[in-house]
């Protein structure tokens, strides 16, 4: 169940300030069809060009939180988040416990979104790179590094006509098992492919 807090102060003839929270009551993980997040709170400005959060904070599931800040404009979302002690376990059981720290930066405008991302505990590192321009989605760089193991990924896809996409893959020492709940292996492989959808 979701409840939540608002309060607004007009500070200008067309400004509004205030503070907004919305607490879940039952989080649960992606595998559930569960809402991961228990918490979202910030610091509000609202006026007719845009609404910019400040001191936002992200409550996810299993105990980590998510700090940052946003703005929201005709331009788009610009979005920046750090993360402290992020436990994948809050979005699939399966996964391996972990304590992952970093940031997240997202920017979304009508045509154009892209993300990028570091996170990283002890055990594990994960970078990604993601960009969509138009009809064209790219996966500029995403690798994974878990001990021994590493996975690099790139890859296109046009989401237009028959839905063409190119794809690479280089999987050095993967091992599924240092990851989570997955069968054991050794894998070194180099995989280029393309198709359509």
């Amino acid at each position: 169940s979701l409840s939540g807090r608002l309060t607004a102060t007009q500070s200008q003839q067309t400004q509004l300030t205030g503070e907004a929270e919305l607490i879940n009551r039952t989080p649960g993980t992606l595998t559930q069809n569960s809402l991961p997040l228990t918490r979202l709170a910030a610091r509000y400005m609202l006026d007719p060009d845009q609404l910019v959060l400040d001191d936002l904070k992200l409550g996810v599931h299993l105990g980590a939180t998510l700090t940052g800040k946003a703005r929201l404009d005709a331009d788009g979302l610009d979005a920046h988040l750090a993360s402290t002690a992020l436990n994948l376990q809050a979005f699939d059981a399966r996964m391996a416990p972990t304590r992952l720290a970093g940031k997240l930066d997202i920017q979304a405008a009508p045509n154009r979104q892209q993300l990028v991302a570091t996170l990283a505990d002890a055990r594990q590192r994960y970078e990604v790179d993601a960009l969509r321009q138009g009809d064209q989605i790219s996966l500029r760089r995403a690798r994974i590094r878990n001990a021994g193991s590493q996975i690099d990924l790139q890859g296109e896809l046009t989401t237009q006509g028959a839905w063409p996409f190119t794809a690479q893959a280089r999987l050095v020492r993967l091992d599924p098992s240092a990851f989570g709940n997955f069968p054991s292996a050794r894998i070194n492989a180099s995989v280029t492919g393309g198709g359509q959808f």
